[in-house]
């Protein structure tokens, strides 16, 4: 009976020891899963991060553009205030009267 007493407890243990091992495991696996979501979201954020920089480093290009020519400055304001059309050709006074 003593023995039987210490298998029984021995199995006890055991047992209590395999499902402290397969709940840390469980745990573990549930974290891993848990940090590869982040990350993965992390990523499509940076990824729409890095899209609009370079919209915006388009669009900067084209500003900076924009400025080094007077001309065609003026002819973007005045297509977006409606003054004229897209393919309007258009003539310049180079007399200066």
């Amino acid at each position: 009976m003593a023995a039987e007493r210490s298998a029984l407890k021995h199995k006890r243990k055991y047992l209590i020891l395999k499902l402290i091992a397969i709940a840390f495991v469980g745990y573990v696996l549930f974290t891993l899963v848990n940090y590869q979501v982040r990350i993965n979201r992390v990523k499509k954020l940076n990824q729409a991060v890095s899209d609009q920089i370079e919209e915006t480093e388009v669009v900067n290009k084209e500003l900076e553009d924009a400025l080094e020519d007077e001309e065609e400055l003026l002819r973007r304001k005045a297509e977006q205030e409606g003054y004229v059309d897209p393919n309007e050709e258009q003539y310049y006074n180079i007399a200066g009267n």
